[in-house]
């Protein structure tokens, strides 16, 4: 404890003070060496003495039991940060069970006797919301730092570059190699729209808690959203980013997260920070779609990989102008008769520098910059085409799936887009079947059942696309009308199966029961097609029956 000349002189210096001052030791036990009296009044005891009869004179024992653990992983992260200064709110239960929430600044310094030992100053929120309503503000503003993630209590990115290239420095000066990890996290919005924002922000901050426990001497960071990046000098990385992701996992069954890693090998104490951070995160959106994989380390293969990803963008509208891009018809055929009821049109693109760029090259790109809807609306018009090229020719016609991204609904008013084409070529609504995956249906259900409605309200057949293949697949047939059903290619690959070929025989049965038919995609084998009959399925599309190609090559 404090001696009496130091209590005095902390009493003496908070009497008038419009909050408490209270001194806590910064070990396991989290003891309160000493409390000002304003303490008593804010958790309504009777006295210093009663205060700390009720709190048993721990700090961890005055904060609301449901956000001390974030509150402490708060301040740690901003004392590293903040050079031992650090601000948090949260909540406290009184001796009369009273809820109030606390404004918390706090000071760590180091005591030759007492060892370290915080200075907190407490303040009760109601007082300042009490001031704001006399003085006619709106709102007062928030005593926060500009280097804080306020979420999640970690460096921003401003604080983030600020403080590595000195924290690189002092590794190099120690012997040690540093690297750069850049994490994302996978899946993340449909956790979000699963378990609300509310608990995407707990994940958030259950994720940051990992990070700092994992890397307790280096520097962690949130950038934005779903996105971490951390400066440590720790040995067997891919180990620990492992076992970090399993941890995750484990934060809250269900909707399955992945934590993906960039590591990038820092090679000099005076790199530009910037770079150190472009190429961590190149190596972790190298296996963004690459399911299991967690971790990956920068290899100067990945700087062409940029370069193609950067001429992607660079080149989409003349490849789009001179018709670089062309659309390619994989038959979809009747199980029963084995004759053609559609096709589904599919990207390429025939590049004079690159050859033919398939579409796991160049779709993702196109998404992640907001570029996709040019491609859609290129492909749209296409399709349209070439089916008014086969009515003037006095083809047989079947209909033609197009399949669609979430962001065709965000970046245009894709539904005018698609009715205008098909009104400019004079060819009849039901020949496009528009594809909607459920993975794009899940990001926002309210508003993709409203433009499927407009979709279907036109006369347009909409399915759903690699049906299986996420958490909301019952939902979506439940609460949307649907005119197809697609299921998920990976359900098919091994028929051998037992478990596998009665969860495909229920949802065949569960589409024909809804009225609808469904659709496999990726028949191979003969096998697989004598499964499906049996089955009842009604479509099938595959290499069994062929490949995709120009539509001058398929009829």
């Amino acid at each position: 404890m404090f001696n009496d000349n130091d209590s005095m002189t902390l009493q003496k210096i908070s009497v008038n003070m419009p909050g408490a001052l209270l001194v806590y030791k910064d070990n396991e036990a989290e003891e309160i060496i000493f409390a000002s009296e304003e303490i008593a009044n804010i958790f309504e005891c009777e006295n210093v003495q009663d205060f700390m009869k009720f709190t048993g004179g721990s700090f961890a024992t005055i904060v609301y039991p449901e956000d001390i653990e974030e509150v402490e992983s708060i301040i740690k992260s901003q004392i590293k940060i903040m050079k031992g200064y650090d601000y948090v709110t949260y909540r406290i239960i009184t001796k009369n069970g009273n809820i109030k929430k606390i404004e918390d600044w706090g000071h760590l310094v180091h005591d030759e006797e007492l060892g370290d030992i915080f200075y907190v100053y407490l303040h009760d929120m109601e007082i300042r919301e009490k001031l704001t309503e006399l003085s006619g503000q709106t709102s007062l503003p928030e005593p926060k730092a500009n280097v804080i993630d306020e979420l999640t209590g970690l460096a921003n990115m401003k604080a983030f570059r600020l403080r590595a290239p000195k924290v690189i420095k002092d590794f190099f000066k120690k012997g040690k190699s540093p690297s750069c990890i850049y994490f994302n996290v996978r899946n993340f919005h449909t956790y979000n729209e699963t378990y609300g924002f509310s608990g995407g922000d707990r994940m958030l901050k259950s994720i940051a808690r990992i990070l700092l426990e994992t890397f307790p001497n280096g520097l962690v960071a949130r950038f934005q959203e779903d996105h971490f990046v951390v400066i440590t000098a720790q040995e067997n990385l891919p180990e620990k980013i492992n076992r970090l992701s399993v941890r995750v996992n484990n934060i809250r069954r269900g909707v399955i997260v992945e934590m993906k890693a960039g590591i990038y090998v820092i090679k000099s104490p005076n790199m530009d920070i910037s770079v150190v951070c472009d190429c961590a995160k190149v190596a972790c959106e190298s296996i963004k779609h690459e399911y299991g994989t967690n971790v990956q380390i920068y290899d100067g293969k990945m700087d062409e990989k940029m370069q193609l990803q950067e001429y992607i963008t660079g080149s989409l509208q003349e490849a789009i102008d001179k018709e670089r891009i062309k659309v390619f018809f994989q038959p979809v055929v009747d199980v029963e008769t084995g004759k053609i009821a559609s096709f589904e049109a599919l990207t390429r693109w025939e590049d004079p520098k690159y050859g033919r760029l398939s579409p796991a090259n160049f779709i993702y790109v196109l998404e992640e910059q907001r570029m996709i809807h040019k491609l859609d609306c290129f492909m749209i018009e296409k399709v349209c085409e070439e089916l008014r090229r086969r009515k003037d020719n006095g083809d047989i016609l079947v209909p033609v799936s197009l399949n669609l991204s979430r962001l065709d609904f965000e970046l245009t008013d894709i539904v005018r887009v698609i009715e205008d084409a098909v009104a400019r070529n004079d060819i009849s609504h039901d020949m496009l079947r528009i594809e909607l995956t459920e993975s794009l249906i899940a990001v926002d259900m309210d508003a993709m059942k409203h433009e499927s409605e407009r979709l279907r309200h036109h006369g347009f057949n909409v399915w759903m696309d690699a049906f299986g293949s996420g958490y909301s697949s019952l939902k979506v047939l439940k609460d949307f009308t649907l005119d197809g059903l697609k299921i998920d290619m990976d359900m098919i690959k091994s028929v051998d199966n037992e478990r596998a070929n009665i969860i495909i025989s229920a949802v065949i049965s569960m589409a024909k029961k809804l009225g609808i038919p469904a659709l496999l995609k990726g028949v191979e084998t003969k096998e697989q097609l004598e499964f499906l009959k049996e089955a009842g399925c009604d479509l099938a599309q595959g290499y069994l029956f062929g490949r995709p190609a120009p539509a001058a090559s398929v009829r």
